[in-house]
C-alpha cells in the first residue's frame, strides 16, 4: 500500500513538471509576442481615428510612446495630425524612386514601424521654421520620450520623429533580414 502512495506522488511531482515545464516553455517562446500584446493594451488612444489607425500599424514599443505623445499634445489643447508610420520596404522603394525620400527600402526606420510623420495644430509643417517647432513644446515632449526629432538632422527634415536613440539601423536590418519577426511584421526587441 504504501509503495502505491510513492508511487502516485512521483506520478504527480512528474505531471506538475512537465506542465510548469510546458507553461514556462510557451511563455519563452511567445514572450515577444506575449510583451507586444501587453504594450498594445496599454497603448492609449487618440482623439482621431487616423491616428489611431497609424499608432495601431506601428512597432509596439514605439507605438505606445507615440501614444503618449499624441495624447500629452491633445491634454494641452494642441491637435496632431500622423501623416505617415509604418511603411513596407515596397512603399520605401517607391518614395526613393519617386525622389521623395534619401533612404532607401530597409534603411529607413519607417520600414521598421519605429519612425512617425506628423504635422500639430495644422501649422506645424515642414516649412515651419525649426525655432516655431522648438517653441510649440512638441521637440522637447518627444525627446523626453526616448524619440530624435529630424529638425536635429543634418539634412533637416522636422516633421519626422523617430526611435533611432534606442534602436539602430543596422541592428533592425539586420534582425529583419535574419526573420527575427513577430507576426510577421516587427522585429524582436525589448
Amino acid at each position: 500500500m504504501k509503495l502505491d502512495q510513492n508511487k502516485k506522488e512521483l506520478i504527480k511531482r512528474i505531471i506538475i513538471g512537465v506542465i510548469v515545464g510546458l507553461i514556462v516553455t510557451a511563455i519563452y517562446s511567445y514572450r515577444y509576442a506575449i510583451y507586444y500584446f501587453y504594450l498594445r493594451l496599454r497603448t492609449p488612444k487618440t482623439k482621431s481615428e487616423e491616428n489611431n489607425n497609424i499608432i495601431k500599424n506601428l512597432h509596439p514599443i514605439f507605438a505606445y510612446q507615440v501614444a503618449k505623445l499624441v495624447k500629452s499634445r491633445e491634454d494641452v489643447g494642441h491637435s496632431i495630425i500622423l501623416t505617415s508610420g509604418f511603411r513596407s520596404w515596397e512603399q520605401q522603394a517607391q518614395l526613393f524612386e519617386d525622389g521623395e525620400t534619401e533612404a532607401e527600402a530597409g534603411d529607413s526606420l519607417h520600414n521598421y514601424g519605429m519612425a512617425v510623420d506628423l504635422n500639430e495644430d495644422g501649422q506645424l509643417k515642414m516649412n515651419s521654421s525649426t525655432n516655431a517647432w522648438i517653441n510649440s513644446g512638441i521637440v522637447a515632449e518627444a525627446k523626453k520620450l526616448g524619440m530624435r526629432w529630424g529638425g536635429d538632422f543634418t539634412n533637416v527634415d522636422r516633421v519626422h520623429f523617430d526611435y533611432m536613440e534606442k534602436f539602430d539601423i543596422n541592428q533592425l536590418k539586420t534582425l529583419y533580414n535574419n526573420g527575427q519577426l513577430v507576426k510577421k511584421k516587427y522585429v524582436k526587441i525589448w
